[in-house]
């Protein structure tokens, strides 16, 4: 026969759900942010120094990538003679920044978490790094219930608006590859190379872009209207724009701009999160307290 023990906990042993709930949501935002910045060399990194070798190899002609499609075997056939044609000081640039970068993706796991380690450190912006820390920090004593923790919690929204303060006044704008100058605007290809309205369909509309997008390789870039010509000449100019620029620019990103309504929304949960937690709860009495029973 089973016997059931009723256990009565008194009043305040537990962290109202709420407040409880959003102790381990700003844990788990702080820790996710903390996380993100330092695994940087080895996620948003790597995709971007590969995005980079693409176009170097799409250049050279020996983009595997694409190599099995068909209809880029052609160009990138192409693109390989015009590339064994260049003049070799052209060529020399080309494929030394080629190597520099590929050495660097290819960099010791060591070196990624040393890269990560000193982004935590030293490249985060003092506001940024101030909210994470004092986060987990005033998260954690929240859920032990030390006393003054409460209180604490708007040290979090205030550091907040330093921040966005901050950045808004002081942080330089978004960050822009030196190759966008060479792409024209929509309004320009639309109106300058596109033959015919949009049309209402979006896959015909598709269709016209890259039908306007061919011809203004055809017709800007290269000198006899071809448009794998145009193409190339296109690709080698972006590798120029790209050669004074440095290898790996994750870490700049850290202290740019960000956007208006990101700060806000930044702000009005650091906001939230401060007032949940010191929301006045009803006081659980012995009568309706936890019951935990066991068996």
């Amino acid at each position: 026969m089973s016997h059931q023990r009723r256990k009565i906990y008194p009043p305040g042993t537990f962290l109202p759900f709420p407040q409880r709930l959003g102790a381990i949501l700003q844990l788990c935002i702080a820790f996710s942010l903390l996380l993100w910045y330092l695994f940087q060399p080895f996620m948003g990194e790597y995709f971007e120094l590969r995005s980079r070798l693409l176009i170097y190899e799409y250049a050279m002609g020996t983009n595997e990538l694409i190599a099995h499609r068909t209809e880029q075997a052609a160009a990138l056939k192409e693109h390989k003679t015009r590339f064994a044609q260049l003049p070799e000081k052209e060529k020399e640039w080309i494929l030394s920044d080629y190597r520099h970068i590929q050495q660097y993706a290819q960099r010791p796991a060591w070196q990624k978490v040393k890269d990560g380690l000193w982004t935590v450190l030293f490249e985060i912006p003092p506001f940024e790094m101030a909210w994470i820390v004092f986060s987990i920090t005033i998260a954690i004593l929240l859920l032990l219930q030390v006393e003054g923790s409460r209180q604490a919690v708007w040290l979090i929204p205030l550091i907040a608006a330093a921040y966005i303060a901050d950045n808004q006044l002081s942080s330089p704008p978004f960050y822009q590859s030196a190759d966008l100058i060479l792409f024209p605007s929509e309004e320009s290809l639309i109106s300058q190379y596109v033959e015919k309205p949009l049309a209402a369909n979006p896959l015909i509309q598709k269709a016209q872009l890259e039908k306007g997008w061919a011809n203004y390789l055809a017709q800007y870039w290269s000198r006899t209207g071809n448009t794998l010509e145009g193409e190339f000449n296109f690709t080698i100019a972006r590798l120029g724009k790209l050669h004074n620029e440095p290898i790996s620019k994750w870490a700049r990103l850290h202290n740019q701009r960000v956007g208006l309504l990101s700060a806000l929304l930044f702000l009005f949960w650091s906001l939230c999160f401060a007032w949940i937690s010191n929301r006045k709860e009803e006081v659980l009495t012995p009568v309706n307290a936890t019951l935990i029973s066991t068996y």
